[in-house]
């Protein structure tokens, strides 16, 4: 797996109606945000689930500065950085993967 950026971020979840820490993976080869329950999970090929980005838009949520989405297949995913920062780095590194497979998608 060729990884652009991984590290840990929150994400939002239905189920247990709050946020969830996990450890992501974002594989611009393949187009993929997977997560983990941890770091040590993912070292052990243990994965919860991912996002196919092809196609996907990401939004920027005013609740605070660390919060963001991920739309994709009609349907959306929140996650929260740790700071203003860190989401800026996973909203360019995120883009940079969207928009390569989205003009695949095109050609």
């Amino acid at each position: 797996m060729a990884s652009i950026m991984e590290g840990p971020l929150s994400k939002w979840t239905n189920v247990m109606k709050g946020w969830q820490y996990r450890w992501f993976v974002l594989d611009y080869n393949a187009g993929l945000l997977s997560y983990y329950t941890s770091k040590d999970k993912m070292m052990r090929g243990s994965r919860r689930g991912c996002v196919r980005l092809r196609g996907a838009v990401i939004g920027i949520d005013d609740e605070d500065d660390s919060t963001f989405t991920i739309t994709v297949d009609q349907k959306t995913f929140h996650f929260q950085a740790r700071d203003a920062d860190e989401r800026e780095k996973w909203i360019h590194a995120l883009e940079e993967t969207i928009l390569r497979h989205t003009l695949q998608l095109q050609l």
